[in-house]
């Protein structure tokens, strides 16, 4: 029979069970800054509704947390105990939530059983990194774990299952009768309804399968290139208003672009260390260009302001995008039905990246010509990203208004379809690319499917060592590499008044020189013209320069506009 000496110990040990509670990484950080100013423990105690005996135990372990706190910041909002975690668990979890933000961002479906098998995989390459192997932990990546983990990085807020997961044709099959209702509700006509979509674009990646490759594997350092841009592309359903496009890159101010006015550029350039389009810069985007864009795109075309963008469900759209500007509604297509209704997804993307590609390859070719050629390996060694934004806007500019049209043939069942003309035209640039690649760059080994491929070329997740080299301290933008350096103290790029003139002179020459080499007096005066149109826009330069002396000019600034 149980004594109640023995049932009232019971109850002491239960009550205290109960109080027992796990202390955030973050509350132990607080009480060794009160203890640093010079707070008593019996005040943090206090104040912080602590045993004594905790704070005692917390500022003498100070050094050990220290080291924890400097490998567990807030990532993801992210909060840590400490209470027998090992600083390879801290730091796994760490890189794992940036893993699956990373994949978030690519697309790359996930679910519980690939969230727990990359864990164990990468506690494993932590431990091994740090150099801290300890016999006893025995990580299993347990379903509880898992639970913990959801409520600390907050993965109830992160989709589990991606837009690459397989469609959902019945969610896709209703929705065009639930936007009608919306446009009709609104009173939009074409012009006024917009989508944009963000596409990774790998602006310096070769056709394998090449004599390219082959040369590429020779060179001291080599590896297949993983330089990339993410592009925020889109437009309006009636195809007469293209955006201008949103390049976010890995560095801000890189070295290719040194002595450019960041306005000029024919893209709206924005940096982050990912080259992602976070939620912030979709919402500076969206307050600080798409509204004043579409505004001004209104009253040229003696519209009312009003505007519907149609958005996925991608993690950098915010779902309050709707509540900043009261003339544009914001609507999201349903779960998984991206790849089956949204606009630029539907060969708008497609056709640009076919574009960009062969004004590349037209490019390679005029290297490769004339007394200064180069080889082609040569051309693709230098070719820089300040190359890629004059390819990315010259490829923009192609996309046709008919292709903008024929995206929406889903969304908007009842306007005309143009699909089959739109997908023969891929096909047909493809072709082209490798019809040049072949008799003008001597690719002898190019063909459709490897130009497919280059395409097509898809994000990949990130593995160990990508996670391991990733200096998570620095939440700001890498500019220490030596082609990637910023030059915001440097002198802005301008041209002299002796150099316009020397420009127009030549441009003179080369006239005289057709007119007195052709026998086709009419084509050389046609030749003539057309320099002189082109040259134009330098022309204007020279006399503006003349008459100021001082005015700061740009080749980016005399690109035609594209909204």
């Amino acid at each position: 029979m149980e004594t109640e000496l023995t049932k009232r110990r019971n109850s002491t040990v239960d009550s205290s069970k109960k109080k027992r509670k796990a202390i955030t990484l973050e509350q132990k950080v607080d009480v060794m800054k009160r203890h640093a100013r010079g707070d008593s423990n019996a005040k943090i105690s206090r104040e912080l509704k602590l045993h004594e005996a905790s704070v005692r135990g917390i500022i003498k372990r100070e050094d050990i947390i220290k080291k924890k706190s400097e490998v567990a910041s807030d990532f993801c909002g992210m909060q840590t105990t400490t209470r027998n975690r090992s600083l390879s668990m801290i730091h796994m979890e760490r890189l794992l939530a940036i893993w699956i933000e990373d994949c978030n961002q690519k697309r790359i479906p996930l679910d519980k059983a690939a969230i727990q098998a990359k864990a164990k995989n990468l506690f494993s390459a932590v431990q091994a990194k740090i150099g801290e192997v300890d016999g006893r932990v025995n990580f299993l990546a347990s379903n509880g774990w898992f639970e913990r983990l959801k409520k600390r990085a907050k993965l109830h807020n992160v989709k589990m299952s991606g837009e690459a997961a397989s469609a959902d044709s019945k969610a896709a099959a209703q929705f065009p009768a639930t936007l009608r209702g919306i446009i009709e509700q609104g009173g939009y006509t074409d012009r006024q309804i917009f989508n944009v979509d963000e596409t990774a674009l790998f602006w310096k990646r070769m056709p394998t399968r090449t004599y390219l490759s082959v040369d590429e594997r020779t060179q001291p350092g080599y590896s297949i290139s993983k330089e990339r841009f993410t592009l925020l592309l889109g437009g309006n359903a009636e195809g007469d208003f293209k955006l201008k496009p949103m390049l976010v890159y890995k560095s801000l101010m890189p070295r290719a672009l040194k002595g450019y006015i960041e306005k000029s550029l024919p893209v709206i350039w924005r940096a982050n260390r990912k080259a992602w389009v976070t939620r912030a810069l979709f919402e500076d985007w969206f307050l600080k260009y798409f509204c004043p864009a579409v505004e001004r795109y209104c009253k040229q075309s003696n519209l009312a302001f009003k505007a519907l963008l149609i958005l996925d469900n991608a993690p950098s759209h915010p779902i309050t995008l709707g509540q900043l500007n009261e003339n544009v509604q914001v609507i999201f297509l349903p779960p998984n039905t991206t790849p089956l209704l949204q606009p630029m997804d539907q060969g708008v993307i497609a056709t640009f990246k076919a574009y960009y590609l062969r004004q590349t390859f037209e490019q390679a070719v005029a290297e490769a010509t004339g007394s200064n050629a180069v080889p082609f390996f040569q051309f693709w060694k230098k070719y820089n990203i300040r190359d890629a934004i004059e390819n990315v806007y010259q490829a923009w500019q192609k996309v046709s208004g008919s292709t903008m049209r024929s995206a929406w043939k889903f969304l908007l069942p009842d306007r005309e379809d143009s699909c089959r003309h739109e997908c023969a035209q891929v096909e047909g640039i493809i072709e082209e690319i490798t019809e040049v690649g072949i008799s003008k760059l001597n690719l002898e080994d190019l063909n459709a499917e490897v130009v497919k491929e280059v395409l097509e070329s898809k994000l990949e997740e990130m593995t160990n060592e990508d996670l391991l080299n990733c200096d998570v301290q620095n939440a700001g933008i890498d500019d220490s590499e030596e082609d990637e350096e910023d030059s915001s103290g440097d002198r802005v790029k301008a041209f002299s008044l002796k150099e316009l003139g020397e420009l127009l002179s030549a441009a003179e020459a080369l006239k005289e020189k057709a007119m007195n080499a052709d026998p086709d007096v009419g084509r050389s005066m046609q030749f003539g013209r057309e320099v002189d149109s082109a040259v134009l826009v330098y022309k204007r330069m020279y006399e503006a320069k003349a008459k100021s002396g001082s005015t700061q000019t740009t080749l980016f600034s005399f690109f035609q506009k594209t909204e």
